[in-house]
C-alpha cells in the first residue's frame, strides 16, 4: 500500500483519493501525518473541521468520515484505524510519502521532513527546488535493490549529463543559507496573503496554511472560482480555480481559488507584499464587471512586479 500525504492538500491511498478537502487537513494530518497513533477523539475532530459551531449533522459526518478512511487504510492489512472506545488510533506499517513541492520546505527547514518516518519518499527537482525537470526517490536500504531494479533499465533510459549535472547545482543551491531564507519566506509569505484574503472578505478553508498554498473560498465576495480565476488573470495575477470541500458549486465552476507564494519569495516579495496582492484581488473580485476597477488593479500589479523585476 503506499500512502502520500501532501502537506495541507491532499492523502491519497494507492492513488485513491481519500474524502479529505480544507478544514478535513488538520484531522487527517493528525492521523496520517508525522504523528502515527496519535489518538482523535470524534469531538478534535469536529472542533478541527468546523471550530466553535459544527452543523447539526457534524457527529455523523465525522463517523461517516472515520469508516471511509478506515476502509480506505485498512486495503491488504497494511494500515488500519483501530476503533478504542470513542478515540481513533492510526497504525502504519509501511508508509510511502510523495513530497513534491514540499521538498523546497523540507530542505529549507520550514516544514518537516518524511524521512525520518517513511520507508520511501519521493520528489520533483523542478518546480519547488527550481532545477531541471526531474525527480528523485529516498528509501531505506531494504527497499534499495527493488526500486534501482524498476528504475533501470526497466524504466529510464539513457542518462542526460547536463540534466544531471543542472540537479547537482539545485541540490547545492539548497543547501544555502539563502535558500533557507527563501523556503522560510515561503511559508511567512503564504499565511500573510491567506491572512490578508481574509481581511478582504474571503474564507480561507482550514483557517491557514502551513506550506505555501492556501485554499481560498471566494463565495463571500459574490463571485465563484471561475470567475476570481478569469477576473485574476486579466489584471495579471496567476492563480487557478479549486473546489472547496462539500462544494456545492461544479468543478467547472468551484467556489474557490487555491493560491500560492514560491514566485512571489523568489523574487523577493514579503508579507507586506502580500497584504498588497491581497487588496489587489479584494479590490478586483468584489467588483468584477467593472473595467475600471480592473484597470487600477492592473496598473497596481504593474508597479508590484516594476518593484521586484523577474530579470534585475
Amino acid at each position: 500500500m503506499q500512502i502520500r500525504v501532501l502537506g495541507h492538500l491532499e492523502a491519497t491511498v494507492d492513488d485513491r483519493p481519500v474524502a479529505l478537502g480544507g478544514a478535513k487537513q488538520r484531522a487527517v494530518l493528525a492521523m496520517l501525518g508525522l504523528e502515527a497513533n496519535r489518538p482523535v477523539t470524534p469531538d478534535r475532530l469536529i472542533e478541527g473541521l468546523w471550530g466553535e459551531e459544527p452543523p447539526p449533522s457534524a457527529a455523523k459526518m465525522v463517523q461517516n468520515y472515520v469508516l471511509r478512511l478506515r476502509k480506505a487504510l485498512a486495503a491488504d492489512g497494511v494500515a488500519e484505524i483501530v476503533t478504542r472506545g470513542r478515540a481513533y488510533e492510526l497504525q502504519i506499517d509501511r508508509e510511502m510519502v510523495d513530497a513534491c513541492r514540499l521538498e523546497r520546505l523540507v530542505a529549507g527547514g520550514a516544514f518537516p521532513s518524511p524521512v525520518p518516518y517513511a520507508d520511501v519518499v519521493t520528489f520533483t527537482t523542478h518546480k519547488a527546488l527550481r532545477g531541471p525537470r526531474g525527480a528523485m526517490i529516498l528509501c531505506k536500504e531494504e527497499h534499495a535493490k527493488a526500486i534501482d531494479k524498476a528504475v533501470f533499465p526497466m524504466m529510464q533510459g539513457g542518462p542526460i549529463e547536463n540534466n544531471i549535472a543542472g540537479k547537482a547545482v539545485a541540490l547545492k543551491e539548497a543547501m544555502s543559507p539563502d535558500f533557507k531564507d527563501y523556503a522560510h519566506r515561503t511559508v511567512r509569505d503564504a499565511r500573510a496573503l491567506a491572512a490578508g484574503l481574509a481581511d478582504e472578505g474571503m474564507r480561507v478553508v482550514s483557517g491557514g496554511t502551513d506550506s505555501h498554498l492556501a485554499l481560498v473560498d471566494v463565495r463571500p465576495l459574490g463571485v465563484d472560482g471561475k470567475t476570481a480565476e478569469a477576473v485574476c488573470d486579466e489584471i495579471g495575477i496567476s492563480l487557478n480555480k479549486n473546489q472547496i470541500p462539500y462544494d456545492p458549486n461544479p468543478p467547472s465552476s468551484p467556489s474557490g481559488i487555491r493560491v500560492g507564494t514560491p514566485a512571489c519569495s523568489t523574487l523577493g516579495m514579503d508579507e507586506a507584499e502580500m497584504r498588497e496582492i491581497a487588496s489587489i484581488m479584494g479590490d478586483a473580485l468584489r467588483s468584477p464587471e467593472d473595467a475600471g476597477a480592473k484597470d487600477k488593479a492592473r496598473g497596481r500589479v504593474r508597479d508590484l512586479t516594476q518593484r521586484f523585476p523577474l530579470y534585475p
